[in-house]
């Protein structure tokens, strides 16, 4: 599943919020060692309501489009819809 509408020339980043909204972010990659804190620490992890933070930085969808333009070497741009059109 994916914000974007790949099937375009231009990758649309088609998402329901204002675009100066800031999403947290992550890595998907470093999911890998959020689970292995938890198994090196699971005194702290388990049972408790200790939260273990994940989340690398916070982006505006024009920063998201931008940094996926970056990768994907495609012409990136954010259509803002309505909650309607959502």
């Amino acid at each position: 599943i994916t914000f974007f509408a790949t099937h375009t020339p231009t990758w649309e980043f088609r998402y329901p919020q204002l675009p100066a909204v800031r999403i947290s972010l992550y890595d998907g990659r470093d999911t890998g060692k959020i689970i292995v804190e938890c198994f090196r620490e699971p005194e702290k992890y388990a049972s408790t309501n200790e939260v273990i933070p994940i989340v690398s930085e916070q982006l505006t969808m024009e920063e998201i489009c931008s940094r996926v333009k970056q990768f994907a070497k495609k012409e990136v741009r954010l259509v803002e819809l309505s909650f309607e059109e959502a």
